[in-house]
């Protein structure tokens, strides 16, 4: 388990400190955080934690929920065996699950910052 901040090494995901989420794209079966010059796309679909509830995506309000984190800065991140969290400034957070069990899949998760490169989970 790694927890990263502000003085953490160089890579593509560490990059993410400070930035605001700017766009999401939502794709057939995939969706893609897009952080002011580094993109996470992520092969399934995160849950969000927003006013201490959890939105899994077959919540009603999940779509209104993940957009509604646009704009919100990265205060930090939780790189986990099962999960990458990532944490902003208000207490909100999106967690992007290792846990597929029902997809066979080489990674689930592509980091690529314009400037460090890629980086694959």
């Amino acid at each position: 388990m790694e927890n990263l901040g502000e003085n953490e090494t160089a890579t593509p995901l560490s990059s993410l400190i400070n930035r605001e989420l700017s766009g999401v794209l939502f794709v057939r079966d995939n969706i893609q955080l897009q952080f002011d010059g580094v993109a996470i796309t992520y092969l399934l679909f995160p849950s969000i934690k927003a006013d201490g509830v959890i939105f899994n995506p077959d919540h009603e309000m999940y779509r209104n929920k993940l957009v509604e984190q646009i704009g919100k800065t990265v205060a930090h991140f939780l790189a986990k065996t099962e999960s990458l969290i990532i944490n902003f400034s208000d207490g909100s957070s999106i967690s992007l699950s290792f846990n597929y069990e029902d997809i066979e899949l080489p990674e689930v998760i592509v980091v690529q910052d314009e400037k460090r490169g890629t980086q694959v989970f």
